[in-house]
């Protein structure tokens, strides 16, 4: 088993020694400055004009301050302000939040409340109570029933994205509705060594509710967490639990029309709040072990306050989402990108006479080529699968309209269909004939051949009868 705190040592060991290395660079390139540079008084970057920190250090006064004006007594709170406007503490100074005892020892824990009146963006947090259970279970067939008061909102943040035994989350984030509005939960890690007691804490936390969400959560915050609570010798509370990752939801609503379905992306494009002076994601990690070194916790003030609206905008998104799924029709009035995806999730569903609709009022949209293409590509598998084969003449004959990669399977489609289907062999072959046209084969050259000859007897046969 790894030791943490001597590995710890071991990294404040290290960090101390490149301070010393900087200072020392820093006072050859001072010396070798020139005397006019010297008396210049010129405006540098946070970082650069704070000779006694090195640039980390001082990155980490810019993210404490970009995110100051955030600070609320209502979860997250500066007790000491110095004069440079950078907060400083331990985490309870910096943090609203209290320790808290259980059988495997103590930790931090912190409550936010977004009342019911708070607009998120475009929505209303109120928005968020009393919706059925249906709402999710389009979502997630597994769930077994209960409004959005039994929706538990899950996300973390960690000390790496490597996984493995060795990463761990220093940060829980758990949300859910209550009568007063939606309350974020966080659990946090003083000390690796206060996990146990985080775990537990969440265990309990979880129990009551029927499913959980998550962003992402079935490729990394699902296997983390089970690997933390295997290597704890506590029982998975949620093993048993239906697991919504909405990421893929989004995706399929979404993917079309945005460049990115990352969680703060649809915040912004769908939600329409925009975070100012958030800290990004890949300084987490290294914020949290500046905390571990220096004990000063203004620095994940941010970090709490980044946690605490993944979990608000996971919720939102859910709302809304589930309620797309839900009742497919509201999607009409929508971009027609959404209505591709939703088409196909029907599709996939096996509601074909669903689908169609949503299908065809995309292929009827100024949408890609690309995209068009496959869409009615996706219409004619539909209709040949329903037996509805006249139905598959229309989809097809469009797709000869406008280069595309799928023409040729068109052309043998429609070939195929007027020779098997639709019993008209003059048509077949001709189709056969613009196949052969553009992808000379010898399978398309038997084609031809065959519908030649069925063709020339069935005209035979005529003349004799």
């Amino acid at each position: 088993m790894r030791d943490i705190r001597s590995e710890l040592q071991q990294l404040r060991e290290k960090l101390r020694r490149m301070e010393q290395r900087e200072a020392s660079l820093e006072q050859r390139e001072v010396g070798r400055a020139a005397p006019e540079l010297a008396s210049e008084s010129v405006e540098l970057p946070p970082w650069e004009s704070v000779s006694a920190d090195s640039e980390f250090e001082a990155s980490l006064t810019t993210v404490s301050s970009l995110t100051d004006w955030h600070v609320s007594d209502e979860g997250f709170r500066p007790e000491r302000v110095p004069a440079t406007g950078r907060i400083m503490g331990s985490v309870e100074e910096c943090v609203a939040g209290k320790e808290v005892e259980t059988a495997s020892g103590k930790h931090f824990q912190s409550e936010t409340l977004y009342e019911c009146g708070l607009v998120h963006g475009n929505f209303e947090v109120s928005g968020l109570a009393g919706l059925p259970g249906s709402t999710i279970t389009a979502l997630c067939p597994a769930h077994q029933g209960g409004g959005s008061e039994m929706w538990a909102f899950v996300d973390t943040e960690t000390i790496g994205l490597a996984g493995g035994a060795g990463s761990f989350a220093f940060l829980i984030g758990l949300g859910r509705m209550t009568e007063q509005g939606f309350l974020v939960t966080q659990y946090f890690l003083r000390e690796p060594s206060e996990e146990a007691s985080v775990l537990e804490s969440l265990a309990q936390d979880l129990s009551p509710f029927a499913t959980m969400v998550t962003y992402n959560g079935r490729s990394f915050d699902a296997p983390l967490l089970e690997t933390r609570y295997r290597m704890a010798r506590q029982r998975i509370p949620f093993a048993e639990m239906p697991h919504l990752d909405l990421l893929f939801a989004c995706r399929r609503l979404w993917k079309q029309r945005f460049e990115s379905c990352k969680l703060t992306n649809l915040e912004r494009d769908v939600l329409d709040f925009e975070r100012v002076g958030d800290v990004p994601g890949f300084l987490i990690p290294s914020l949290y072990t500046n905390y571990l070194r220096t004990r000063d916790a203004g620095s994940l003030v941010p970090v709490f306050q980044h946690n605490a609206l993944d979990i608000l905008s996971l919720a939102c998104l859910t709302s809304l989402v589930g309620a797309t799924f839900e009742n497919p029709e509201l999607v009409l009035e929508r971009h027609p990108t959404e209505c591709v995806g939703l088409g196909r999730w029907l599709l996939q569903m096996g509601r074909r006479d669903e689908a169609l609709p949503f299908l065809w009022k995309a292929a009827n949209s100024a949408i890609a080529e690309d995209l068009l293409a496959r869409t009615l590509w996706e219409i004619a598998i539909a209709e040949r699968q329903m037996g509805r084969y006249a139905e598959m003449q229309k989809p097809l004959r469009q797709l000869l309209d406008f280069p595309n990669r799928l023409q040729a399977q068109a052309l043998e489609a429609l070939s195929i269909l007027y020779e098997r289907r639709l019993v008209d062999l003059d048509e077949a072959l001709r189709f056969a004939e613009r196949l052969m046209q553009m992808q000379p084969s010898p399978q398309n050259a038997s084609r031809m051949e065959r519908l030649t000859l069925r063709r020339a007897r069935n005209r035979t046969r005529r003349l004799l009868e």
